[in-house]
């Protein structure tokens, strides 16, 4: 699939490659991940300034308003410069989810906050029993007689909540029907009386925390307006940035690689002139590709219906989870021994791409969706 991006769209590219000569490299890349927040608190004012946090923000909000090829021109950029910055999961989610629902001055103003970068909000929703489904929530909201709601349970992986100025937390309220219809979105700072937070590293090395609230008490203004719905686009929207993310991971693994081959040699002559190998990278670009069409293919559906854009991308997702893990693998058999260590970039990619195709739900999940989507359209033809 022929695929050309806008000036805007080759503008906002240059621009991330520019910030990523300028700010990021292997030995950097390794002194901002052990930071406790996991990445760099004056890139992420960077980031804001050039509009990238921003991005999918409405523009009454200071935002971009992004399209669906935007991000897709954004995190392939910032994939293949590996940066930390979390903005698919406090911009694209956590943002995304907080838009929708704002409806008062107070979470109006959240929303112009986080997207000048200035407050840092994350979705806490994932919990232990869950297995990535959008729909499984056990943390609870009493409604009290003052109207406000008081929240008890446990969020298991909330990714970047280290430093969080505030968490939106799902939760159902006792006697509500279970599933998206009950569940009920919050807000709720991160210094709130009776909430706990344990931080864990992920394979890729961000900080991920988990969350215990313990007879959490917020005000009613604090909801969100609408219910678990409220996550369905901002999640679509989620994958496809992480899925271009994951395509610019694969395209510095594999340059790294081939120039890898091309200076190793052995037997005499270069690894690049051993056949073998030769037909190993030429499947891995193919593959590369590939994941490339489907990722386009899923953007073109932004302006169809909600399901369309859903069923698309979990399509696109389940390829590029797979083939970006597979690349991964190769890349490091080709690098030898060296190809898992830390002064490697090929190693930190791979861990990278690992943790994308796996949280918050894995590829055969992924499949699933897109099958059962192609299931439900075949029925409505």
């Amino acid at each position: 699939m022929h695929f050309d991006f806008a000036d805007h769209q080759e503008m906002l590219k240059a621009t991330i490659d520019r910030f990523g000569e300028d700010h990021y490299g292997l030995s950097k890349r390794i002194r901002y991940q052990q930071t406790p927040s996991g990445f760099s608190e004056q890139n992420w004012k960077i980031l804001s300034e050039l509009g990238l946090v921003g991005l999918p923000f409405a523009e009454q909000y200071g935002g971009l308003d992004a399209s669906a090829s935007d991000l897709i021109a954004a995190f392939e950029g910032l994939g293949r410069r590996l940066v930390l910055e979390p903005i698919s999961d406090c911009s694209i989610l956590a943002g995304g989810v907080l838009q929708a629902g704002a409806h008062n001055a107070a979470q109006q103003q959240l929303c112009q906050d986080a997207a000048a970068g200035e407050k840092r909000v994350v979705l806490a929703h994932y919990e232990h029993a869950g297995r990535g489904s959008i729909a499984w929530c056990q943390a609870r909201a009493e409604r009290l007689h003052n109207g406000g709601y008081r929240l008890n349970g446990v969020k298991s992986a909330v990714p970047y909540g280290a430093g969080a100025d505030a968490f939106l937390v799902t939760a159902h309220t006792p006697g509500e029907v279970a599933g998206a219809p009950g569940m009920g979105v919050y807000v709720v700072k991160s210094d709130q009386t009776g909430l706990t937070a344990k931080i864990w590293r992920m394979v890729d090395g961000a900080p991920c925390a988990e969350l215990t609230f313990n007879n959490v008490e917020i005000s009613a203004d604090a909801k969100l307006k609408g219910d678990g719905g409220l996550l369905m686009r901002p999640m679509a929207r989620y994958f496809l940035s992480t899925s271009a993310e994951a395509l610019g991971l694969m395209e510095t693994m594999l340059a790294a690689t081939l120039e890898h081959l091309r200076n190793r040699r052995q037997f005499g002559a270069p690894l690049s002139s051993f056949q073998a190998l030769q037909h190993r990278m030429a499947a891995q670009y193919a593959a590369l590709e590939q994941c490339r069409s489907l990722i386009y293919w899923a953007a073109a559906a932004d302006t169809d219906d909600m399901q369309t854009f859903a069923h698309r991308i979990a399509g696109a997702r389940a390829f590029v989870a797979e083939a970006s893990v597979t690349l991964g693998h190769e890349a490091i058999q080709m690098h030898g021994g060296m190809g898992v260590t830390d002064e490697l970039l090929v190693s930190h990619a791979h861990r990278r791409a690992f943790v994308l195709s796996r949280f918050p739900s894995d590829a055969n999940t992924a499949l699933d969706a897109f099958c059962l989507g192609a299931k439900h359209n075949c029925r409505a033809a």
